[in-house]
């Protein structure tokens, strides 16, 4: 928690500095509204990226009730020329899912974003094997935001990625079963009583967008995979929150990130014979050894960073066997639950994911 209010301390100190440009803020209260926030700037429309618009700029309000977008110009006062309409959105746009043709994918990448007037606006791209169901990495932009909508419940939407029985196999019961049948009923890794050990871990995080809207966009099971997790609310949340720090403290006006995941995990059976772990049968649902990100900005600097996703036993990985071991960076501190470290990026993007070379 502490983490948390140091980024957002951070991030209000870095848009106080910026007191030379003039520039309009949208209410924290406004950004959980049901409306879908984009602009268009030169015919190019785009999901509104950060939660401030500058001078003489507009922003767009769409809902899906009929009626045409509503418009907000930013003011030399700071102020919008019409207030945020306090009636809200009564139905929801939805985002679309569409698989798109990207040759850095070697099975099949989606974007998610939303469809209005001939355009698509993309939250994030993510490539999928939909034969084994298993998120390989995603992309997409990060930019410098003020405040963020509180996060809402997690409800995750298929949307033809599995069936409903299969999105079923993250439930507690569904992986005890399954544990118990692959590993033996004596296995001790999983328990019947709850927590569940697993959280759909996101590749593109939600915490990565200020509006309520775009961070459930994020909920796609195309997006997720089984992440443990003491690991997710861990270090993984540390490199989450170091991403966005990175974008104040070295004043970018966006990042690009790569995420995604490498490898199985193997667990000793009754036998202590290494299983590859699944959350389905026939190699479906793989849980991944690793997860990494790949964080770069338009200047030439990149960032790796990987997590060893194994929240259930005391083995200390050799980071050495994927990557080009270097210090991190000073303001990411790995102290949580889970194995993390940095790598030499052309090191790590040549052996481990030579298909996002020159892409992330």
């Amino acid at each position: 928690m502490c983490h948390h209010k140091f980024l957002w301390i951070s991030l209000s100190l870095f848009f106080l500095m910026r007191n030379a440009e003039a520039i309009c803020y949208i209410n924290k209260a406004d950004l959980s509204s049901n409306y879908v926030f984009f602009s268009i700037e030169n015919g190019v429309y785009d999901i509104l990226h950060s939660d401030s618009v500058a001078t003489n700029h507009a922003m767009y309000l769409l809902c899906d009730d009929g009626t045409s977008p509503i418009k907000l110009v930013c003011q030399p006062n700071n102020r919008f020329n019409v207030p945020f309409p306090s009636a809200g959105c009564t139905k929801v746009f939805k985002p679309t899912v569409e698989e798109i043709l990207d040759n850095s994918c070697p099975h099949t990448m989606y974007r998610v974003g939303y469809k209005y007037s001939n355009r698509f606006m993309e939250v994030y791209r993510s490539c999928y094997d939909s034969v084994n169901y298993a998120a390989q990495f995603s992309i997409n932009k990060v930019y410098p935001s003020r405040e963020s909508a509180p996060r809402q419940d997690k409800a995750f939407t298929a949307d033809r990625a599995m069936t409903a029985r299969d999105a079923a196999a993250y439930s507690l019961s569904r992986i005890y079963q399954r544990f118990n049948s692959v590993l033996g009923p004596n296995q001790n890794y999983v328990s019947s009583n709850p927590p569940n050990p697993f959280d759909h871990g996101h590749l593109t995080p939600s915490g990565d967008y200020s509006f309520d809207q775009f961070q459930k966009a994020t909920n796609k099971l195309r997006n997720v995979v089984p992440q443990y997790s003491n690991i997710n609310n861990g270090n993984w949340k540390r490199v989450e929150f170091w991403v966005k720090r990175l974008l104040v403290r070295q004043n970018y006006d966006v990042l690009k990130v790569c995420t995604g995941a490498l490898g199985v995990q193997k667990l000793a059976n009754q036998n202590r014979v290494p299983t590859p772990m699944y959350l389905l049968a026939n190699n479906r649902i793989p849980i991944p050894e690793w997860m990494y990100k790949i964080v770069s900005h338009i200047s030439g600097q990149q960032w790796v960073v990987i997590t060893h996703n194994d929240g259930i036993t005391s083995r200390r990985p050799d980071p050495n066997t994927i990557c080009q071991v270097i210090p991190c960076d000073p303001d990411l501190n790995p102290s949580g639950v889970g194995s993390t470290f940095c790598c030499n990026p052309f090191n790590f993007i040549r052996q481990n994911v030579p298909h996002l070379t020159g892409v992330c």
